[in-house]
């Protein structure tokens, strides 16, 4: 249970960092 317990919060926390980097790559961009 603590397999899959462990990447779905990676997964979270991965979720939330692209699109911070996206953000500031499309700011750069604009």
């Amino acid at each position: 249970m603590e397999e899959p317990y462990l990447p779905h919060e990676t997964v979270g926390a991965i979720d939330s960092n692209p699109p911070q980097g996206v953000v500031l790559l499309d700011a750069e961009e604009n």
